[in-house]
Order: C-alpha cells, then structure tokens, then sequence
C-alpha cells in the first residue's frame, strides 16, 4: 500500500507471488533419496525439530499470559484483548491460574484416567481449562462471552470476494527464502511425525515420506492462493497430539480434515473456538509445543553421539536458541524500524527496492530459528570431516560395555556349571537306582 497499490490489488500481487513461488518447494521434493541422507543425517532433523519446539514453546508462554500482541510490550496500558471482558496486563494472575489449569488437568488425567482419557487429554485439558473459565469472573467480568458467536454468520465460505491476480517482482526473492523456511519445517516436522507414530525416520520409505509432504505442502500452498488465503504448512502442533494421544491413523487425519472443513463452513463452529480464552488456549499448546522439543531430543540421539556430532549440534543450537531467546539479534528493520543503525545489515535509503528486498527476506530467515540452527547443522554436516577420535571413542564405549557385562558373564557362567551338575547328580542318580533294580532282580532269579 505504501506503494500506491490498494488493499485488492496488493493482496493480488501477494497471491500471484506465492502462486509462483511456492514451486521451489516441489522442487525441494524431488530431490534424491541419497543426496537427502547425506545433507540431513538424523542428528540434523532432532535439531530442526527441536528448534520449532523452543519457538512454538515461546509462542504458547505468549499465549499463556494474556496474548500474543500484549506480550510484546507487557504493561498496565497494554491489556491483553483476547480473553473475554477481562483486560489486564499481560502475566496477570487470573491469566496465568486459567492456564495452568489445563496442566491441571493433564496431570490428573495421567495418572488417574482410563487409557481411552490418556488417549484423550487434549480435549480434556481444553474443554475443562474453558468450563473453568466459562464459570469464573474477574471483578463482574467473564473471560468467556457469546459476543463472536452471536454475531457470526451460520454459514460462510472462502470465495467471499476475488482480487486482481499479478506478481510483485521485489517479493519474489524474500518469498524464496520464506519458502525454503517452509520447506525446513516440513522436513522437521514429517521426521518428528514419524517418530511420534514409531516409525523409523532413515531409510527410504522416510524419504518417501519427507518428498510426499514437501509436495504436498506445495500443491496445498499453491490450491490456497487461489482460495485468496495465505500460504499453509505442517502443523507443528500435531507432532505433540500424535505423541499424547499415540494415534497416527491416516484414517484419522482423514477424518481430522473432514471436520476442519466442516467447521470452516459453518461459521458458528470457528466463532465458538475463537472464544477460547488466550491464556487456557496457551496452557495447552505450550505443553503440546514442550513435546515437540522431547520429539527433537530423542532424533538427535537415535543414533550414538560422538565427538563430530556433539559439536555438530550444539553449534547449530547456540545460533537457534538464542535467536529465539533474543530475537533483536537478527531482527530485520521494516517501515519506521528499517534505519535502525544496530543491524548487521543496516537499511540504506539508496538502496533500490530488489535489494532492500533481498535484505528483509534474508534477516527474515536468519532470524528463524530453526532454519539457522537447520542451515548450521547441514552446513558443519557436509564440511567437517570424520575424525580419528571417533574411533578412540567407539574403543573407549565398547570397552565400558565389556565391563558391565563381565559381572553378568561370571554370573552366567557359575549358573551353567550349578546346572550341569545338577544334571550330572541327577545322572548319577538315576544310574544308581537302576543298578539297585538290576540287582534285585538277580537275587530274585537266583
């Protein structure tokens, strides 16, 4: 708009950009199994998978406490708006009781619930954080009104209104970056996936795997566009729900679909989720974003950790978990921000429009966590080699393990011979009674 292009045809021109964009991601699909294997080991995939799970995390302690906007700037004069009539600052106690609620209740149900509830908790937590919330009040105001649902329409759909489709030239190199971004969630997320549904997440049948869900991921990013709706991706949050609720039918996720375009049609439905408190919706998804990060931990020790991963990793999640701690590291400068003078790329008024593009697009990316923390690891990955005191390492660890299992072969040794003269008594035994019988039975003849 700053352009001089109205509301109709900027949102065009960011449709037909992503229209042609979303395509380096197919192209991502396609590439080989082998070639696949060896830029992203599993150690590489436990790092990505971790490092959405500390943004998502931070994401949900925003929601937590009031909201995602308020977060920004917590305050007295900046009330949080999205949990009812109840606007305090952000952290306030009722928010972060409401939340802590559904912990509650996940907890309760771990221990006291049937299989079928464990199964289940999810909804639990959720529907009994929102009752509690439906009845509490905070000085006469509710954190839960009808306020969206009386005023929705019953029925809605996505081709409300069309816009003028065009491409917009300088968006196309920071829509690459926003989509390699993507593309590394992706990744992230069908491994973390797979191990949530144990599934072994190397081999072929994994990059088959991996190659339909980046391919996938396009077709529906490119099918939403023309929806006029912003692009998709993985859900970051299911890897958590299939680990709580150990469910990875793909009838499921058929039937998941199904219902989520029913209540997108009926309008009633989404408005009665929208009236879901913050800081409840916040307790459940931070503990569902905190099973991310265990899903990432235990990829990165799928395999044995030597000396070349350890570095491997803990370079690459030096630069994604303070990225996400301290976002202002990378943070890039757009509209009044973009002449902040403490960038590592600072903007500059000469600077012509592709450029200063170029620079968003790339500080954008940078700033992400888990695509520097991935980049990091695939880099290191390919460029450091196998050192000799890996082999020190694998001699050192195989000769604990002869250690401990000395003990158990003593053990089971003394337990061999105790049993086999055993065998040997009941042998002697039984060859002294049968001489007794002979014996008789010559006395008698005689």
């Amino acid at each position: 708009m700053s352009l001089g292009y109205g509301i109709e045809e900027a949102w065009g021109k960011l449709l037909g950009t992503i229209m042609v964009c979303v395509w380096l991601e197919a192209f991502i699909s396609l590439i080989p199994y082998k070639i696949l294997k060896r830029v992203c080991p599993p150690y590489v995939l436990g790092v990505t998978v971790m490092l959405i799970g500390v943004q998502l995390t931070g994401a949900g302690i925003r929601f937590w406490g009031g909201g995602v906007g308020c977060s920004r700037a917590p305050s007295a004069d900046n009330p949080c708006r999205g949990n009812g009539e109840v606007e305090l600052g952000y952290g306030s106690g009722p928010y972060v009781a409401l939340g802590f609620s559904v912990f509650v209740i996940f907890l309760f149900v771990e221990i006291f619930g049937s299989p079928f509830m464990r199964n289940t908790m999810v909804i639990w937590g959720l529907l009994g954080g929102y009752a509690i919330a439906a009845l509490a009040t905070y000085e006469g105001d509710r954190f839960v009104t009808e306020d969206r649902m009386r005023d929705s329409d019953f029925f809605t759909f996505l081709w409300v209104e069309t816009f003028p489709i065009s491409i917009h030239p300088p968006a196309i190199i920071p829509m690459l970056f926003a989509f390699t971004v993507t593309a590394m969630e992706t990744f992230g997320d069908v491994t973390a996936t797979e191990h949530a549904s144990r599934l072994r997440p190397s081999g072929k049948d994994h990059s088959k795997r991996v190659q339909g869900g980046l391919l996938g991921d396009a077709i529906a990013t490119f099918f939403a566009a023309l929806a006029t709706t912003p692009p998709n991706t993985t859900l970051s949050q299911n890897n958590g729900i299939v680990a709580l609720t150990r469910c990875a039918s793909t009838s499921a996720g058929y039937a998941c679909g199904f219902w989520l375009l029913v209540f997108g049609v009926v309008a009633k439905i989404g408005a009665w989720i929208l009236s879901i408190p913050d800081c409840v919706l916040g307790g459940a998804l931070t503990f569902l974003f905190a099973n991310i990060i265990v899903s990432g931990i235990k990829l990165i020790g799928f395999h044995r950790i030597d000396r070349r991963t350890h570095y491997i990793v803990a370079a690459s999640l030096a630069l994604g978990v303070g990225t996400a701690l301290v976002p202002a590291f990378s943070s890039p400068g757009i509209g009044a921000g973009a002449e902040r003078p403490n960038q590592w790329w600072p903007y500059d008024p000469d600077m012509s429009e592709a450029l200063n593009s170029f620079r968003v697009g790339l500080m954008i990316a940078v700033n992400t966590p888990y695509f520097i923390g991935s980049i990091t690891a695939i880099i290191l990955n390919l460029i450091i080699p196998v050192d000799l005191i890996d082999d020190v390492e694998i001699e050192i660890e195989e000769q604990w393990n002869e250690e401990e299992e000395e003990p158990l072969s003593k053990g089971v040794a003394v337990e061999k011979i105790e049993m086999e003269a055993a065998k040997e008594l009941e042998a002697s035994e039984e060859a002294r009674e049968q001489a007794i019988e002979y014996a008789s039975e010559d006395e008698q003849s005689a």
